[in-house]
């Protein structure tokens, strides 16, 4: 193969060199453009996951505080003293609220 490269022109041996060199480049920037590409698509998917997680957090939180609220809903319920006292602050006819036991 040497002696085959030492038997053609100059010109033809720089074209032959730029020729392997852009093959070097092209696949050197597809190789690039697939690690970029893969790359992209890794952080894509972490932030999905990052984003449901954070969703899934909030709904978790929110159901705590509906727990929070029926067991105060039925605290009052329970307690007449309360009760009355809430009557008494959110009516109009203070008359039409139950006496306190």
């Amino acid at each position: 193969m040497w002696a085959y490269l030492n038997t053609i022109s100059g010109s033809a041996k720089f074209v032959i060199v730029i020729l392997i060199g852009i093959a070097i480049f092209a696949a050197f920037k597809s190789c690039t453009s697939t690690t970029n590409h893969k790359t992209d698509v890794a952080i894509g998917a972490a932030e999905g996951k990052g984003a449901a997680t954070a969703a899934a957090a909030a709904a978790t939180k929110g159901l705590e505080n509906v727990e929070k609220g029926n067991a105060a809903a039925a605290a009052v319920d329970r307690d007449p003293v309360v009760r009355r006292a809430g009557c008494v602050r959110h009516s109009r006819t203070k008359e039409n609220c139950p006496a306190a036991e």
